[in-house]
């Protein structure tokens, strides 16, 4: 069982060949220090409640209706034109580009109200 599925229970089909920088970023991304935070060791251990799990998603919401609002002050502030048109990207992708009903807010907002029952 690799790192990965070990510690998120995701299953990971093995690597073929000899990639070198997969391999490395496969044991970053599993040896990360986030799997032993205290969320994810008490997720893992069943002891959140379904109320537990509706305060954590509210919080992130919160953090998810803004992001917007984090990415433009950072364009504001960013002199490179460069990194202010990827910044951009990432705006028109965190609004739902063309369908504003795919802004990533509204779709988080509407997965807390069908799985968890929270109304942000």
């Amino acid at each position: 069982m690799s790192l990965l599925a070990k510690n998120t229970g995701i299953a990971v089909a093995p690597i073929t060949g000899t990639d070198a920088e997969l391999r490395s970023l496969m044991r970053f991304q599993a040896e990360h220090p986030i799997w032993d935070c205290r969320l994810i060791r008490a997720c893992r251990a069943g002891l959140l409640t379904k109320e537990d799990f509706k305060h954590v998603f509210g919080q992130y919401y919160r953090y998810s209706k803004n992001f917007t609002r984090y990415l433009t002050a950072l364009m504001t502030n960013c002199e490179s034109d460069y990194y202010r048109s990827r910044l951009s990207e990432n705006l028109w992708e965190e609004g739902g580009g063309a369908d504003p009903n795919k802004r990533h807010a509204e779709l988080f907002r509407r997965f807390s109200a069908s799985s968890i029952g929270s109304r942000p």
